[in-house]
């Protein structure tokens, strides 16, 4: 087996599910993961100026063996701005999220010049990784039509070779795998919402289908651990008022220990996402034994076995018939039969285990094929 590498992992925005990312891979890998991060701010200045920060850490830090940096670097300018010694190692691109196809709100116009970073970024790395196969067709997808729509410049050859060099290797969870709950004598399922309090995960249409469910007389609670922030949407307040004798957890859980808790005291997983890139939440609901209600679309069809791609609702559809659905499973299910049972068994592919030896691959394989530009 090769010597360990030492890996820069370099993230400009670090925010709270980004860092824990990081920190879980560096204890995971076999491979020396040193972290250098900026705090999460100004997210726009980090992607136009965390170059020339990370590049001056690099230089009195260095040297490393490669660098794995976040879609909030301009991987281009930041090698730019190393000596030839430093620049020659290979680099990854992650990306979580990218500024191109996450959903914009009402009247927010995008900028395509942070999408031209990531077109920069994806030709430098190595390799460009991304959490999900959903994320990564959706991403080259969109930026090919933006790249073809500039004017005398052919950017889509590039492109394309670049597209070529992407992997899937998605988040991991280092949470015990759970066992699917039956429902006790006379309990109400509980219905868990641990999504963020945003727009692009559309909780008005959540709360919609929660206030449906109590006007056709259906016994349930509800668990609220969504993460929020200062301003709330309205469908919060809407949800407290409509249905506050039904709500049994109401706030975000950053204890471990607490949110392992919640999770084992839920039934069903609930989302009305309208974006997606992958579900960490959603994977640890999964993973705790709790009967999926996903739309057929974004990342989950790839939190599930194939078996279980029928369990997910038409996206246009009625979320309220799917709750119903999940309802009416769970009370004629009795013991948790084999196939709640296979979806559980079904995570095991995202633990950090198994994640861990993913990356640890890449950054070896292509440390010991480094060359200073990819192809």
């Amino acid at each position: 087996m090769r010597a360990p590498l030492r890996i820069a992992a370099i993230e400009p925005y670090a925010a709270v599910s980004h860092a824990s990312f990081l920190k879980q891979l560096a204890r995971a890998s076999r491979h020396d993961v040193e972290l250098l991060t900026l705090p999460a701010r100004h997210w726009k200045w980090r992607m136009r100026t965390s170059a020339v920060h990370f590049a001056r850490e690099v230089r009195e830090r260095g040297p490393f063996d490669g660098y794995f940096v976040s879609d909030y670097l301009n991987l281009a300018e930041f090698l730019a701005l190393l000596p030839p010694e430093l620049a020659c190692k290979p680099a990854w691109t992650y990306f979580h999220e990218n500024q191109l196809t996450y959903p914009l709100q009402d009247g927010e116009a995008r900028d395509v010049h942070f999408a031209m970073t990531h077109y920069y970024s994806v030709l430098t790395s190595r390799r460009s990784l991304f959490n999900s196969d959903y994320h990564r067709t959706s991403f080259f997808d969109a930026l090919e039509e933006l790249a073809a729509g500039a004017s005398d410049v052919d950017l889509c050859t590039d492109l394309a070779a670049a597209r070529a060099r992407a992997d899937v290797v998605p988040l991991g969870t280092d949470l015990a795998r759970g066992t699917p709950r039956p429902l006790r004598a006379g309990a109400a399922p509980v219905i868990l919402w641990n999504h963020r309090w945003e727009y692009d995960k559309d909780p008005e249409r959540f709360v919609d289908a929660l206030v449906e469910l109590d006007r056709r007389g259906r016994d349930f609670e509800v668990r609220l651990l969504g993460q929020r922030f200062r301003s709330m949407p309205p469908a919060y307040a809407r949800v407290v008022e409509a249905l506050g004798e039904r709500i049994v957890g109401d706030g975000f859980c950053a204890d471990g220990a607490a949110y392992r808790a919640a999770l084992d005291g839920a039934h069903i997983v609930a989302s009305t996402a309208r974006h997606e890139f992958f579900g960490l939440g959603t994977l640890e609901a999964l993973r705790a034994g709790l009967y999926p209600v996903l739309p057929n679309a974004l990342a989950y069809p790839e939190l599930l076995p194939a078996s279980a791609h029928g369990l997910l609702y038409d996206p246009d559809g009625d979320v309220t018939d799917a709750l119903e659905a999940a309802l009416d499973a769970l009370a004629v299910c009795g013991e948790s039969p084999g196939w709640r049972t296979a979806l559980v068994e079904h995570t095991d592919r995202f633990s950090w285990s198994n994640v861990a030896s993913s990356f640890d691959a890449v950054f070896a394989d292509d440390a010991a094929n480094s060359t200073r530009r990819p192809t």
